[in-house]
């Protein structure tokens, strides 16, 4: 009887714990989509020719009343840095192993990209407009 009952205890100690785990890794995953999904529609809505070139419908990311602009071209490299170091700092709570391999892989790719841009920050009349 004690070993059925020390058995069912651990088993349930296991599930609970596995849950748990599941449960924050979802968490994580969530949270950085959220993020990503908040950084692109940030992004596009601040150009409106980027935005209608890239989406066929808008209003699928909340973005059917997003301001009319061509969008902005700054030549202030520190505001320019300071972005970029700000969504690193955001990107870097994001621990890489608890991600989905989909999720790991765009956090590598935005990781990459936010490192060139900072490279090339003080460079930004280089930059295309669009």
């Amino acid at each position: 009887m004690r070993k059925k009952t020390f058995r069912s205890i651990l088993i349930l100690s296991l599930l609970f714990t596995f849950l748990i785990g599941y449960k924050c890794l979802t968490d994580t995953n969530h949270q950085f989509q959220s993020f990503t999904r908040a950084l692109f529609q940030s992004e596009l809505a601040s150009n409106t020719i980027s935005l209608h070139y890239t989406l066929k419908d808008p209003s699928t990311y909340q973005l059917e009343n997003a301001p009319i602009s061509l969008g902005d071209i700054s030549t202030d490299s520190e505001k320019s840095l300071d972005n970029i170091t700000s969504y690193q700092k955001i990107l870097s709570k994001f621990n890489l192993h608890s991600l989905s391999p989909e999720n790991q892989l765009t956090h590598k790719i935005l990781s990459s990209y936010l490192k060139t841009a900072k490279e090339g920050s003080e460079y930004l009349l280089y930059q295309e407009p669009f």
